[in-house]
């Protein structure tokens, strides 16, 4: 499941459920307008109380 939004993007994490991200989760040199859906990511998850999974410190691997 992706879902791209003005600034938001859902994901599916492998064997973790649902994480969103936040364009100001991006790592420093990686565009959010960069990315496109099925582009393989890294990220660091942490459990948000509030919003639950979150991806921070986002960049883009390779393109699918």
């Amino acid at each position: 499941q992706q879902t791209i939004a003005d600034r938001e993007v859902q994901f599916r994490v492998a064997n973790a459920g649902d994480a969103f991200f936040h364009r100001s989760d991006m790592h420093e040199g990686t565009s959010f307008n960069d990315l496109e859906i099925g582009d393989v990511v890294a990220f660091e998850l942490l459990d948000d109380r509030i919003s639950g999974p979150r991806a921070r410190q986002v960049e883009r691997r390779s393109r699918r």
